[in-house]
């Protein structure tokens, strides 16, 4: 079977599914599989690692030459479990502050406030509001292996 690798509209997955060799109650199970994710809010930690919604940084060792200590091994371990977490790859955080958070994959800017409203800012789209995730199935954005485990467990 062939395995998505970016979020597309609900028709294109549909048809993606279709011209494989799949009995009709397994398509029915993908299709309702992966319109439940498409009708899913986006969270800030579908993008970005976050632990208790908010985003964090990889741990960094300060001196290379001193083993790791038991709270940077659990910061990285906690830090990778988030990571882990997210649905789409390629995604940094840009701006941390009292009001949202911004994220960049390179070409698409979504802010996150803190108040709950979504955001989106492209070349094309001037802060377009986000409710679901299938508000971005046209950008054709990358998931992660996570993402794919969650639609063809």
């Amino acid at each position: 079977m062939n395995k998505i690798t970016h979020l597309i509209p609900s028709i294109e997955f549909g048809k993606s599914i279709s011209n494989v060799n799949t009995t009709d109650s397994e398509y029915r199970k993908q299709r309702n599989r992966y319109d439940k994710l498409l009708q899913q809010s986006p969270k800030l930690s579908d993008f970005v690692p976050c632990i208790n919604g908010v985003p964090v940084s990889e741990p960094k060792i300060m001196d290379a030459g001193v083993a790791p200590s038991i709270e940077f091994q659990l910061s990285l371990s906690q830090y990778q479990q988030a990571k882990s977490n997210c649905l789409f790859e390629g995604w940094r955080l840009t701006e941390d502050n009292n009001y949202y958070w911004l994220i960049n994959n390179g070409k698409i800017t979504i802010q996150f406030n803190k108040s709950g409203d979504i955001y989106l800012h492209t070349d094309d789209v001037h802060y377009g509001s986000i409710h679901t995730l299938e508000d971005l199935a046209k950008y054709n954005l990358p998931i992660t292996d996570n993402a794919r485990q969650i639609l063809y467990q």
